[in-house]
């Protein structure tokens, strides 16, 4: 599922309209594009596509903020219609979720199912939460340029970057009763491996854009803190 913050505008969707697995002909047809909610299909918007290419089957559509204006999930909807005959056909297409800016990028049931742990087995969402606010805020302390992006492809980053870390917060924090201890670890260990690299890769792709502000690179404190049996694999002090 794609995220967009509320208001968001500029993201263009690229339709590839295939019908077993050829191109469906937009020759003397129009494309329509919608959002289609969740649950109750309630149509949010629908709008005329641009035709790229009519025998390759390939439009565009860019969104606008009014598109992006009401929190929520959709699935996008592609219909094309031929003249003069009036035939019909239908393409359902990615799925997208519009948050507010200042929601967490990362919902209490998709850490559950990223952590694939039974929900009757999952932590109440009180402390979930918690887990997931600070996720977010070392993520925004670590890449603070992102802190507002509405860069798609940034807003993905984060949402994966995020929920690995949140699920490292929950492993350090749960019971060794309640999992295999060897998976915890090695989850631990690989998660943390993922999001250093993450944030790394961020950091010098951002800093290497001459147009950015400075990067603020985040250094492990040479303190002393209280010993922990899994720090070989996870140190809390550093992104």
């Amino acid at each position: 599922m794609k995220i967009l913050y509320k208001g968001s505008a500029g993201e263009r969707i690229n339709l590839v309209l295939q019908l077993n697995g050829a191109p469906i002909s937009l020759t003397n047809a129009t494309v329509k594009v919608s959002f289609v909610s969740f649950g109750t299909n309630h149509e949010l918007w629908n709008a005329s596509a641009t035709v790229d290419s009519a025998p390759a089957g390939l439009a565009h559509y860019t969104l606008t903020a009014t598109d992006t204006g009401t929190v929520g999930d959709y699935y996008c909807l592609a219909v094309v219609t031929y003249t003069p005959a009036g035939n019909v056909i239908t393409q359902v297409l990615d799925n997208y979720k519009i948050i507010q800016n200042q929601q967490a990028v990362v919902t209490y049931q998709e850490l559950q199912q990223f952590m694939d742990i039974p929900p009757e087995n999952f932590k109440q969402q009180v402390t979930v939460d918690l887990y997931v606010q600070q996720a977010q805020a070392d993520f925004d302390l670590s890449v603070p340029q992102l802190v507002a992006t509405q860069d798609q492809k940034f807003i993905e980053l984060k949402h994966n970057a995020i929920r690995m870390k949140a699920a490292l917060f929950y492993f350090l924090n749960m019971s060794e009763n309640d999992i295999n201890p060897d998976i915890r670890i090695q989850k631990i260990q690989l998660w943390s491996k993922m999001y250093n690299e993450t944030i790394n890769n961020l950091n010098n792709v951002l800093s290497s854009d001459p147009t950015a502000t400075a990067v603020v690179r985040r250094v492990s404190n040479t303190g002393t803190y209280p010993q922990n049996p899994l720090s070989q694999y996870y140190d809390p002090t550093s992104s």
